[in-house]
C-alpha cells in the first residue's frame, strides 16, 4: 500500500502541469476578450461583459 500516496501525488503532479499548460491559453482568451470590452462595453450585446464578470467571478472563488 505504499505506492498510494505516490500515484496520488505523481497524479497531483500531472493536474497542476496541465492547469500550468492552460495558463497561457486562458491568459490569450481573456486578453483578446478585454480589447473588446476597452473598445464598447456593449461588445455582443453585452454578453461579452456578462462572460467576463462570470469568469471573474469564479476565480474569485478561490
Amino acid at each position: 500500500m505504499k505506492r498510494a500516496p505516490y500515484d496520488a501525488a505523481l497524479a497531483a503532479v500531472q493536474l497542476v502541469l496541465q492547469i500550468h499548460q492552460m495558463y497561457d491559453v486562458i491568459k490569450e482568451v481573456l486578453e483578446l476578450l478585454m480589447g473588446y470590452l476597452k473598445n464598447d462595453l456593449g461588445t455582443a450585446d453585452g454578453e461579452a461583459r456578462k462572460i467576463l464578470m462570470d469568469i471573474l467571478a469564479a476565480l474569485g472563488g478561490w
